[in-house]
Formats: structure tokens, sequence, C-alpha cells
């Protein structure tokens, strides 16, 4: 079941800079088993998707000015979604992640 969370941001970021986005365009493979389509390898989709994370927090170079980290088209397995929300409250400050 997928669910959409709509959410009101209020994100002020300094006047006259250019804003950085990361976007990670991950594969996911998704396998049908009956009428339902399901991720053929979560555990993978998760290592992928933990690892930008990592990237991303640990800042070399360039990405510490990531202002936003896309991940479209990406699933996250929902049983890593609190080691995800756990890596989103360590990220730079005024890092939006979608």
């Amino acid at each position: 079941m997928f669910q959409i969370v709509e959410k009101k941001l209020s994100l002020r970021f300094p006047l006259r800079q250019h804003l950085h986005a990361l976007t990670c365009q991950i594969p996911t493979s998704l396998e049908r088993h009956n009428q339902v389509y399901r991720l053929a390898n979560p555990e993978r989709n998760w290592q992928t998707i933990e690892s930008v994370m990592r990237l991303a927090i640990a800042g070399h170079g360039n990405l510490k000015k990531a202002n936003f980290l896309f991940f479209p088209e990406s699933t996250l397995p929902l049983n890593h979604l609190r080691d995800a929300l756990d890596l989103i409250d360590v990220m730079h400050p005024n890092t939006v992640t979608i």
C-alpha cells in the first residue's frame, strides 16, 4: 500500500546564494507475485540508498553544499524506514531529503 504524506515546510535559505540539489537515480527491480509487485531485492535497494545518504552526510567536496537530496523513482523498504529517518536526522542543516 502506498501513502502520500503532504507536509508544509518553512524553509529559509540564504539570499543571493544558489541552491544545490543531488539527484540519485537508483534502479528499482520489481518482481510480480500473484497480482502484486514487490521489490526483487529489498536489502540491495536499502544498501544503495543508505550508501548515498552516508556520502551526503560525510559531505566530501561539494556534497556538503547539498540543499536537496532527491531519490526519484526509488523504493525504500518499509523495514528500513526508521534507519532512513535516523540518517536524515544527522544530515547537514537545511538539507531536504525526498
